[in-house]
């Protein structure tokens, strides 16, 4: 299942997290854990996403967000 911010990446054109973490100046673990809901994202690395993704900055936050909620909602339902 992916989630939001990782389907804006994909349009973006970034078919491995790998790519965009180094176009991001971030490391792949940390964007993996971004895009599965396990951590969130600071508002730099989020203006960088927003530039790099072609999109807006609330966009992000709101996928972002998005992303954390399912996560924890698994959490607590495992």
């Amino acid at each position: 299942m992916r989630t939001g911010i990782a389907q804006l990446r994909l349009q973006a054109g970034y078919k491995s997290a790998k790519d965009a973490a180094k176009a991001l100046k971030c490391s792949e673990i940390h964007l993996a854990k971004i895009e599965s809901g396990a951590s969130g994202a600071g508002e730099d690395l989020e203006i960088r996403m927003a530039k790099l993704y072609g999109t807006t900055v609330s966009k992000v936050t709101r996928e972002i967000k998005q992303a954390r909620l399912a996560y924890h909602g698994r959490m607590l339902s495992s």
